[in-house]
């Protein structure tokens, strides 16, 4: 049950706490420790032959729809991002209904090439206007990253009461089988548990949840036959599963009996169903199952039930343990057992556990948890392999590689016009990978960058995107010495220091966040270049007029413009929760603009400590916002509202920090972790060939319509000067 939706995102490979165990011969063994960093209720995982694991669920970021993420091992897990939209033009939900629609438990299955995603959600045909409308529908995609669109603008049925929980079980004969949950919305049932209960007074009346079962059509455009009841809370309190299942109502938390979140699977001729029962968002959730000769019953519960449960009478500090799937490991010798749960640190927030289960000689079900200590690797995983790989990122042969790697995927997927203030940041990066390189071939590109461009800037002499391409010119003079590489730009900014323009007609030059990456590291190279420190003036009187108008003295970041401002009346833009908007890659641009003004400025110009405040201010912040993955999500404080990491904002963060870091403007013992924290989560963003990935589109505000195969050219960018500061880390 779902309607605790708890999102937050977690982009790109997510590393629960790792330690190293010795075997029975004394070496070391890979470890993991629960929970996982995947915030999912209803975990599902969906094992592709030849390719890996998939985990869909509840929440987890996902907007009026489901994500996914995938892993080779069961343990560290990448956000692929949101996979189903409910606007899909078969869409038949209602997103606007109780629970934002109610997007809960998708689970997928892959069928003939195909992957097929049932779920539940609220349907729009709701004539009597049902609070619970809830049915369930299936969605098909070509992988099993989506886009799944719904097979049909309906329902897979509709029985005439709410349901949800659908779980799908494919036969050794063909024949295929839904189950799913009869919701306890009006569904009041007489037991001696609801005698009891209105006895004492608490309730008037006790509703239930049960599994149903019913045979799917081949092609799932429907049933066969009629559901058939598999499950139910037991009717009498002498029952020896009523004390663990009726622990809601007899413990006075609410007037409801759950059966629900049923998966089934078979072992030789034997059916086992494992279901969770109580209140899904309170500490009593628990796991129990039952066992059947025949996929449709009559099942019966095991008298070892509830077979997962709470620890934290034990002395442990897991509740509300429940909704499982199950997967295997690599090799297939182990099985688990994947779930949802909370703990004392989690608090309300649903987050995935998975623990060892195993089918004893006599038939019955254990598993092995809740845990939350240290225990091996799922068995066939190269855990070991992962290790060094984590390690092998910041190995100084690899970050050469991958800076060239990724400025060739990216000079060979060109996008926008050399002098565009995107290929401002793109090529800042280039010349940084040519410095930490020494290769010739980078060199190469960034000449003919100039011949291309015959070393003029943009048009708009007084727009800061268009002479932020002239970072790279006044470089390549530097080590050139051709006077002809920026002419054009010391003509445009005088230009802009003399003549009012179209952007100073406007009162603020500089009126976007943005714009500190991309005027003021020019004009104060500039400054530098020509030993004229009245470029350093004008920087500071431009950069201050923006700083005084978007800066949050309270926050430490910038709005992205004024129309992003809280006026004194608390009116304004904010995200779902509440919070205002501060994006992820605008706040980067200024911190990376910072570091390049701080690069070049003068150790005794007076106006420096302004700039050096302001950095560590804004890096005091950022580091507290950083995510699980190490990355930063679109939105800074509604991060559970953006699927997936931000991968140019991040690469800005950990190209500023790592330079902190190295320069002794930060903390080492502080700063140092985030960087290489946000270093291995940015090197997994990268694909084989080089794109980096998971960068948010132009726009003026934080997007969600990115995923693992959204690139930018600022991103790679970013990435690159990253990696140019990561390098020189001691």
């Amino acid at each position: 049950m779902k309607k605790l939706i708890v999102f937050c995102l977690s982009i790109a490979i997510l590393q629960p706490a790792a330690t190293q165990a010795q075997n029975e011969k004394g070496q070391e063994q890979p470890t993991f420790t629960n929970p996982l960093s995947v915030d999912f209720g209803d975990p599902y995982v969906l094992q592709v032959k030849g390719d890996k694991y998939y985990m869909y669920g509840t929440g987890a970021g996902a907007n009026k729809g489901f994500a996914a993420y995938s892993s080779t091992d069961l343990v560290n897990w990448k956000n692929e991002g949101q996979v189903y939209f409910h606007d899909n033009k078969n869409g038949w939900s209602d997103p606007k209904a109780a629970w934002d629609g109610a997007y809960w438990a998708p689970e997928v299955y892959a069928v003939n090439g195909k992957f097929y995603m049932f779920y539940s959600a609220q349907w729009k045909e709701n004539p009597t206007n049902e609070l619970e409308n809830f049915r369930i529908g299936v969605a098909v995609a070509d992988k099993p990253t989506g886009p799944f669109i719904d097979l049909a603008n309906r329902p897979v049925f509709d029985p005439g009461y709410p349901i949800i929980d659908a779980n799908v079980f494919f036969d050794n004969d063909g024949r295929v089988y839904l189950y799913y949950s009869r919701c306890c919305y009006k569904h009041p049932v007489a037991s001696e548990v609801a005698t009891w209960a209105i006895n004492q007074g608490w309730y008037k009346e006790i509703e239930e949840s049960w599994v149903y079962g019913v045979e799917l059509k081949p092609d799932f455009s429907g049933v066969i036959g009629e559901p058939v009841l598999l499950l139910r809370p037991p009717v009498s309190m002498n029952d020896q599963q009523s004390a663990w299942e009726s622990r809601s109502v007899t413990s006075k938390e609410v007037n409801r009996r759950w059966t629900e979140g049923s998966v089934t699977f078979r072992k030789e001729n034997t059916y086992y169903m494992m279901y969770s029962a109580n209140y899904f968002g309170g500490k009593n959730y628990a796991v129990g199952y039952a066992t059947s000769s025949s996929p449709l019953g009559p099942f019966t519960k095991a008298a070892n039930n509830p077979v997962l449960e709470k620890n934290v009478e034990r002395g442990g500090v897991v509740t509300g343990t429940g909704h499982n799937s199950i997967a295997y490991s690599p090799d297939g010798k182990e099985m688990f057992c994947v779930y949802h749960g909370r703990t004392s640190a989690t608090g309300d927030k649903r987050v995935v556990f998975i623990d060892r289960m195993k089918i004893l000689q006599n038939g019955r079900l254990v598993v092995e948890g809740p845990t939350t200590q240290p225990q091996p690797m799922p068995s066939g995983t190269s855990a070991s392999r992962m290790k060094v790989k984590a390690a092998h990122v910041f190995n100084r042969r690899y970050i050469k590689k991958t800076l060239q790697r990724v400025t060739d995927w990216q000079l060979n997927h060109p996008k926008h016009a050399p002098t565009d203030w995107t290929n401002g940041a793109f090529y800042a990066g280039v010349v940084a990978a040519y410095k930490t390189t020494g290769s010739r071939k980078i060199l190469d590109s960034l000449m003919a960058l100039g011949q291309r461009t015959s070393w003029q800037p943009g048009r708009r002499y007084d727009h800061a995107d268009d002479i932020a391409i002239s970072q790279t010119y006044i470089d390549l003079y530097r080590l050139k010495s051709d006077p002809s590489m920026i002419k054009a730009t010391v003509d445009t900014v005088q230009k802009l220091r003399t003549v009012p323009g179209p952007e100073s007609k406007k009162g603020l030059m500089w009126w976007w966040c943005d714009a500190l990456f991309m005027g003021p590291p020019t004009i104060v190279k500039l400054g530098v270049t020509l030993q004229d420190p009245s470029y350093f003036a004008l920087n500071d009187s431009l950069f201050k007029q923006t700083y005084d108008l978007l800066y949050n003295k309270e926050q430490h970041l910038f709005a992205r413009d004024a129309s992003y401002l809280i006026n004194a009346s608390g009116e304004g833009k904010r995200e779902a929760n509440g919070q205002p908007v501060f994006w992820s890659r605008g706040n980067g641009w200024v911190m990376g603009g910072l570091v390049r003004i701080l690069e070049e400025l003068p150790a005794n110009y007076p106006a420096r400590s302004f700039y050096e405040q302001l950095y560590k201010e804004m890096s005091e912040k950022i580091v507290t916002l950083q995510q699980a993955d190490g990355l930063w999500r679109a939105s800074l404080l509604d991060p559970a509202s953006y699927p997936g990491g931000e991968g140019s904002g991040t690469g800005f963060y950990c190209y500023a920090l790592a330079w902190g870091v190295n320069k002794g403007l930060l903390d080492k013992e502080k700063y140092g972790p985030v960087v290489r924290k946000a270093w291995q989560g940015l090197n997994t963003l990268v694909s084989p060939e080089g794109r980096v990935g998971w960068v948010q589109p132009i726009g003026a505000d934080p997007r969600r319509n990115f995923n693992a195969e959204s690139y930018e050219v600022y991103g790679a960018g970013a990435f690159l000067l990253a990696g140019s500061e990561v390098i020189k880390l001691r």
